[in-house]
């Protein structure tokens, strides 16, 4: 239907609601049609057969509801004209009546200014005036948690942390009161904020509040977005997790956008390094049976870099065959890292990886473009490409190029090692067992790979000074696995762990491994120490055996 059929509609409008919907479908049509000019679009409003229609929106009937004027208003701003009458008179009465709006109302008058209050002084106050009198409202009246809630996410969505602090003690007092599908949200809008809010108290109600429940029942969707959202809030209760996770390998018909949600099931659960064997199974083989159909997803080589990535966080070793194909398909040089990176983690890389990587052309590029990335990012690439140089020259079938001899990237530790206090706690236990100065290093890193330290020591176990070290003497790698280097659900190291192990012992170092476990709570030094001198001892007996 063209704009002038449309027109010619308007006088058959019989009433407010007809002109309501009628009006949105013109304003609709007039960004379809890109009427983009004010003087075509202010001509098309002036068309005389819209008086009709206008007439109906009458500012001295008490009897329209609020929702109607905030629609029209929200039409009108969408049209980006600065002139026309009805919508000043809209926005005059919306104003005048702004302190008796419903919670509702408000965030429906707030949601309308949103996209427009940047470009008009006086839309910018009333989109002002509004947040704050929600504000207050949320603070100070009764509420339901569904209103609560819509708040809530206009708060996030614009990053409003101050509000979302001013709300938090009402959405507390709620909880109890709060759906499964509203106790949902309210985890995945904390997750959506610009920078993630982890508000202990209010999670921690929340997520007791959904164990209590049998049942989930949330939608195949809903699923996908709370286990997101647990990763991202780093949420790691075991009773939550395995609920969703449970419901999600119970579901029987996931739909068409199967891709997209198996892809998202495989980040997540990598991202929680929640190794749970048969979901990762069933999402593997469902990927294998799709293959056909991977060229759907949107930015597929990407998406299939970050489930390569998870898989490899979590060891899972079981590659769908579709991995051999994405490769090539990436452009970016930090991207191909990631991906030949991860295969060397799950010990899957080919030396046709290695050679495409390690060859002078690729890393030359890949140095010219490292200074337009941040540090962190720069850095844990540079340490990938260490690993992949380690992997490849304990490849005993490959031929081809290296790390040249002249790469030089220091690793700083702040940005790969463990938690500082961590190390710390570990760096003291080892000075009391010998001087750092002269018995420790603790600033190399071995083939990219972070340890807290590097010692030598006799056949007894006894540390020695650095600087008399001969070929009799064993090579030791202090390293700490800390949470984060720790699979969940099936306990045991993450795949950067198992590699860096690997790794340092294909170097000729002994590994003794501190589990967190260890250095959590308040654990006296004597017994770090006794621990790390129990694994100085068996490394050196097995470093023995295998002479």
């Amino acid at each position: 239907m063209t704009i002038d059929q449309l027109l010619n509609e308007a006088t058959n409008v019989t009433n407010i609601e007809q002109a309501n919907i009628f009006l949105t479908v013109l304003c609709v049509k007039l960004k379809v049609h890109n009427v983009s000019s004010t003087d075509s679009i202010e001509k098309v409003l002036a068309d005389h057969r819209l008086q009709n229609l206008f007439s109906f929106f009458d500012l001295e009937n008490n009897n329209i509801p609020v929702y109607i004027w905030i629609n029209t208003l929200k039409n009108l701003l969408k049209l980006n004209i600065t002139t026309f009458d009805l919508k000043h008179r809209v926005q005059s009465h919306l104003v005048s009546v702004i302190d008796k709006l419903s919670v509702s109302d408000l965030v429906k008058l707030s949601t309308a200014y949103k996209p427009y209050k940047e470009k008009d002084f006086d839309q910018q106050q009333i989109f002002n005036r509004t947040i704050n009198i929600l504000e207050d409202k949320c603070a100070n009246v009764t509420i339901k948690p569904n209103e609560l809630i819509s708040v809530m996410y206009l708060f996030a969505n614009l990053n409003n942390m101050k509000g979302l602090d001013k709300i938090e003690k009402k959405l507390l007092s709620l909880v109890p009161e709060m759906k499964v599908t509203e106790l949902y949200k309210v985890i995945f809008i904390l997750s959506s904020c610009v920078i993630p809010q982890r508000k202990d108290a209010l999670l921690k109600t929340v997520v007791t509040c959904l164990n209590k429940c049998e049942k989930l029942n949330l939608t195949r969707s809903q699923l996908s977005k709370l286990l997101y959202a647990c990763g991202v809030l780093s949420i790691y209760d075991v009773q939550l997790l395995n609920k969703i996770c449970d419901e999600i390998k119970n579901l029987h018909n996931i739909g068409p956008r199967k891709l997209n949600f198996i892809s998202s099931i495989i980040i997540s659960l990598g991202r929680l390094r929640w190794k749970d064997t048969e979901l990762l199974y069933q999402c593997s083989t469902t990927l294998d049976s799709l293959q056909n159909e991977i060229h759907r997803i949107p930015d597929k080589p990407i998406v299939m870099k970050n489930i390569l990535l998870a898989l490899a966080r979590l060891d899972y070793k079981r590659l769908p065959p579709l991995f051999k194909q994405q490769y090539t398909e990436l452009t970016n040089p930090a991207d191909k890292i990631d991906f030949v990176w991860s295969l060397v983690v799950l010990q899957n890389a080919q030396p046709r990886h290695f050679k495409d990587i390690l060859n002078p052309a690729f890393l030359k590029h890949f140095t010219s473009l490292s200074n337009s990335t941040d540090q962190y990012k720069m850095v844990l690439s540079h340490q990938k490409l260490q690993n992949i140089d380690c992997d490849a020259r304990k490849e005993t079938v490959y031929n081809g190029p290296y790390l040249p001899e002249s790469y030089s990237f220091c690793l700083p530790k702040e940005l790969v090692g463990c938690e500082k206090q961590t190390q710390d706690l570990v760096l003291s236990a080892l000075d009391k067992m010998a001087p750092s100065d002269r018995f420790l290093n603790t600033s190399e890193c071995p083939g990219g790979h972070s340890v807290e330290a590097i010692m030598y020591v006799d056949d007894d176990g006894n540390p020695q000074n650095l600087n008399n070290i001969t070929d009799k003497h064993h090579k030791i790698c202090i390293k700490v696995q800390s949470f984060s280097d720790t699979t969940l659900k099936t306990e045991g190291p993450t795949g950067i762990m198992s590699m860096t192990i690997r790794h340092l012992e294909f170097m000729g170092y002994r590994v003794v491994i501190v589990p967190y476990t260890i250095l959590s709570g308040k654990p006296k030094l004597l017994d770090i120490i006794r621990y790390i001198k129990t694994g100085i001892k068996e490394a050196v007996a097995k470093s023995k055996s295998t002479v």
